[in-house]
């Protein structure tokens, strides 16, 4: 009995013998299994470590995500108008100011970064980047009525709400669950105030901004961008959610656009009218010098 038992712990030692050296020989084949389950885990790994492209993690940042808004905004009536990037600037130039850390550089290059996203919005859907919004602001209702706010202010820019501007407007506030009464009280105040807005006169219009009646096209956009900027009603302020756009700024904001489009119209067809009085002139004098050679005796 006895050596039946050492012939069996004999056999036994050498099963584990033969086993350990064949994995010492070729570890990689055991259990192929776990291998590959390593091997594909090993491929799907991201390294954390890596970097992301800043401009990709400023489009998907809160600002960033509303500046695109803006630019489909802009662009879905296929034209901006000059009130529509002057608004989206003044947008930037607000996020800029909670930027006390960056040098001038830093805030150039930011500034010039959302200006690239404000003019190439990508291509996420209004619904994409409503909803991105959505998530970025929770918490901020009112926060999200501003931003309507301004996109109204926007799709009014050139006085009219376009039909594209107005469905857009309702899907973004739709997605940022902006209250039917909340939204309705919006739409009723912009859409009264431009219905009633009263056509300033020339005079009017070159005190408003502060212009002579010799001023030259650099001199009214110079003005415009300085009357603009003295119009300081910051959406993204806190302070400013429970203001209402239009019965703070949104009526000097008609103004400043009625009172440029006159002025602009008006400088237009001045300098059309010199220029065909100049040519006018012109053609007497060539038409009495053909004359006089008709008139010279044949040789």
């Amino acid at each position: 009995m006895e050596i039946v038992l050492v012939i069996i712990a004999a056999a036994v030692i050498y099963y584990l013998y033969t086993t350990f050296q064949n994995y010492l020989k070729n570890p990689l084949n055991q259990n192929p299994q776990n291998t590959n389950a390593k091997k594909d885990d090993y491929e799907e790994y991201t390294d954390p470590y890596v970097e992301e492209d800043p401009m990709t993690k400023l489009r998907a940042s809160e600002y960033g995500v509303l500046i695109a808004l803006l630019g489909k905004l802009s662009q879905v009536d296929g034209r901006a108008s000059k009130l529509e990037d002057a608004l989206a600037k003044k947008a930037i130039k607000y996020i800029l100011e909670d930027k006390l850390d960056l040098t001038q550089y830093e805030l150039d290059e930011l500034r010039n970064s959302y200006l690239e996203i404000y003019n190439t919005p990508g291509p996420s859907t209004v619904e994409d980047l409503s909803e991105q919004y959505l998530t970025l602001t929770k918490g901020e209702y009112r926060k999200r009525i501003k931003v309507v706010e301004l996109l109204f202010a926007m799709g009014y820019a050139d006085g009219i709400l376009d039909a594209k501007e107005k469905d857009m407007i309702i899907d973004i506030a739709a997605v940022f669950e902006i209250e039917n009464d909340d939204f309705n009280k919006m739409y009723d105040d912009f859409e009264a105030s431009y219905k009633d807005t009263k056509k300033p006169s020339m005079q009017e219009a070159l005190e408003f901004l502060a212009l002579d009646s010799n001023y030259t096209q650099k001199d009214l956009d110079g003005a415009y961008d300085t009357k603009l900027d003295s119009i300081n009603h910051n959406i993204l302020n806190a302070k400013n959610f429970n203001k209402s756009y239009m019965e703070n700024d949104g009526q000097s904001i008609i103004m400043l656009e009625e009172s440029y489009k006159l002025l602009d119209n008006t400088l237009k067809t001045s300098t059309k009218e010199d220029q065909t009085d100049t040519e006018s002139k012109k053609d007497p004098i060539s038409n009495t010098s053909d004359n006089i050679k008709l008139l010279e005796p044949a040789n």
